[in-house]
């Protein structure tokens, strides 16, 4: 599939008490381990991190209508039938935690069409937890995208959901975020 481009950012969006009001709701709910296909040690490798999943309306209907303007502006035009549940994303710097390489789509998620991160926290309130998209999926370095402007608090991140993404290691502090998913029939 030839893509135009491979990922869209939307920034100084939403509204400003926006990421400050997702992590105060999500702190009050209960945590769980963020989990993969794989279990025990080796899961925890490729993945440590707390997540809450959000079906609240007033978080839904502020997000959404990003996802359509990505999917246009991005000239994409996915077929968007649905959506999962939101995760709330907790790093926590003395666990030293993180999320491998994957992507958000296969076996398990065949239908999820376009993934999106949104920046919870301030910059200044973390170090490491560097979101990096590797657009050819290739171990080249230069293939690996990343740039600063992506920290910035309520900065979206758009991009197919089978493209491979990580968040590296954060080491100082707590990194929040807002992970989602669309839907819709499957490639072909």
């Amino acid at each position: 599939m030839y893509l135009e481009s491979h990922l869209y950012c939307i920034q100084d969006k939403l509204p400003i008490n926006f990421c400050d009001e997702v992590i105060k709701f999500a702190l009050d709910l209960s945590q769980s381990t963020g989990q993969t296909g794989y279990q025990g040690k080796k899961a925890m490798k490729v993945r440590n991190s707390f997540i809450v999943w959000l079906d609240e309306p007033w978080i839904s209907q502020t997000v959404f209508p990003f996802v359509e303007i990505a999917n246009k502006e991005a000239k994409w035009d996915f077929n968007l039938t649905g959506a999962e549940s939101l995760q709330f994303t907790k790093y926590v710097g003395s666990l030293n935690q993180h999320y491998d390489w994957h992507t958000d789509s296969g076996k398990k998620h065949a239908n999820r069409k376009l993934s999106f991160v949104i920046q919870l926290s301030d910059p200044e309130t973390y170090v490491g937890g560097q979101f990096l998209i590797n657009t050819e999926n290739s171990k080249n370095k230069k293939d690996i995208g990343f740039s600063e402007t992506w920290s910035k608090k309520g900065t979206m991140l758009f991009f197919p959901s089978f493209i491979k993404h990580t968040v590296t290691p954060v080491v100082k502090g707590t990194r929040y975020s807002l992970v989602g998913w669309c839907t819709g029939p499957r490639f072909k």
